[in-house]
């Protein structure tokens, strides 16, 4: 584990504390060793930090929460890639149970979006059943890729072989194949497309749900510093109104698939940074209105 640079200690607004209990942990894990097409990912979790220190960012969040006053947020640094990967996703199944452990939200930037299933390992040491809410422009469930298993266009194949996954959902898919749409159905994924993307508003879940955002849900013109652009997505704002609506407990969330090497003006860095910030602060108004 590798500690933060000295220039992300202002990231996110500067709502990072150093002390007391955290409500919040963040975790960057900058991997792109299983992106199919444009590489760069990697690059994402220190992306997103940097675009959070921007002096334009407001604490004061739109459901009216004070990130460094009505919770507490730590930055745990980045998951160092070693070279080998078996012994890596292992290493971030262990570390998500370590943080859940001290009672934290785990708040994961990623990387491609294979690291989600290490992630949810992880989660599931604690939370069992766990939903999962998967936001995309693609499902992710092809069985291989290009003969690997685990490559990111195969997290949610592999989530579907664990036990202990309770309902999932996917919305804002519009990149998928028919023989993609017949596993989801076969394995009963609740599936909304980009076109009916408004249908997941409100969205209620009973137990504990697993958040997975993929920035590529976005139309390329608000987050071009993807991997995989696919024409036809979904605004930001559209996007913070959903969060704002869900009504479901998150116990752990990511933003992954920020590739700064294709982010023009740091756009897409940027959204990414407000999603966070905007999902953490409806957890926490979430919690206070109970």
């Amino acid at each position: 584990m590798s500690n933060l640079n000295l220039p992300f200690k202002d990231a996110f607004g500067g709502a990072l504390s150093t002390q007391g209990k955290a409500e919040f942990t963040i975790l960057g894990i900058p991997f792109d060793g299983k992106s199919s097409f444009r590489k760069g990912a990697a690059g994402g979790p220190d992306a997103i930090r940097q675009a959070s220190t921007a002096k334009s960012i407001n604490l004061f969040t739109e459901s009216g929460i004070d990130l460094a006053q009505d919770t507490t947020i730590i930055d745990a640094g980045n998951m160092v890639y070693t070279g080998n990967y078996e012994s890596y996703t292992t290493s971030i199944e262990h570390k998500i149970n370590e943080i859940l452990q001290t009672d934290s939200i785990p708040v994961v930037l990623g990387g491609d979006h294979s690291i989600t299933y290490p992630v949810v390992r992880g989660m599931l040491h604690k939370y069992h059943p766990l939903n999962i809410v998967w936001l995309d422009a693609h499902p992710d469930i092809y069985p291989e890729y290009e003969g690997d298993r685990y490559s990111h266009a195969c997290p949610m194949a592999r989530i579907l072989e664990l036990d202990g996954i309770g309902t999932v959902v996917q919305a804002g898919i519009r990149s998928t194949t028919r023989n993609l749409n017949n596993s989801l159905h076969e394995a009963g994924v609740q599936v909304i497309t980009t076109a009916r993307f408004e249908e997941i508003a409100g969205l209620s879940l009973p137990g504990s749900t697993y958040l997975s955002v993929d920035i590529d849900l976005l139309d390329p013109a608000y987050a071009p510093g993807v991997g995989n652009p696919v024409p036809g997505g979904i605004s930001t704002r559209q996007l913070i109104n959903t969060i704002h609506s869900f009504n479901f407990s998150v116990s752990g969330f990511d933003v992954v698939e920020v590739n700064p090497d294709y982010d023009h003006a740091s756009i897409t860095s940027a959204a990414a940074a407000k999603i966070v910030m905007e999902i953490v602060g409806h957890i926490v108004s979430s919690r206070k209105a109970e």
